[in-house]
């Protein structure tokens, strides 16, 4: 698992380290977990994928009872790691319905925002 995100100027990192961890995890579906957090909600038509995984990744629903539960092991993640850390007042709205990719989206929005970008 990755270190806890303790400083705002180490997002990147941080970024980085949670998409490989998650691809290395299989949700419900048995999808790697990266699924929940892309960037893209609707696959791009007629994309091509460089592997079958990347594929899988990009066309997994992001609705359904598999997903539901594999977003709420994504937020079980990203609290463990962003507790008592600067990401913890993006995702804790998200806590009661367990939201990881509301939370994840959350802390990219505001990470990769013009406004903190302007002050790093």
């Amino acid at each position: 698992m990755p270190d806890k995100f303790k400083q705002p100027n180490q997002w990147k990192v941080f970024a980085e380290l949670i998409e490989t961890y998650l691809s290395q995890l299989k949700g419900s579906g048995r999808i790697p977990l990266n699924y929940v957090i892309q960037k893209q909600a609707m696959p791009i038509p007629n994309a091509v994928y460089a592997t079958d995984e990347e594929q899988i990744v990009a066309i997994a629903p992001l609705t359904g009872e598999q997903y539901n539960k594999d977003s709420a092991k994504v937020y079980g993640i990203l609290k463990q790691l962003c507790l008592k850390g600067p990401g913890q007042s993006y995702i804790l709205q998200f806590n009661r319905v367990k939201d990881g990719r509301g939370a994840w989206l959350a802390m990219y929005s505001h990470y990769e925002g013009d406004s903190f970008r302007n002050r790093s």
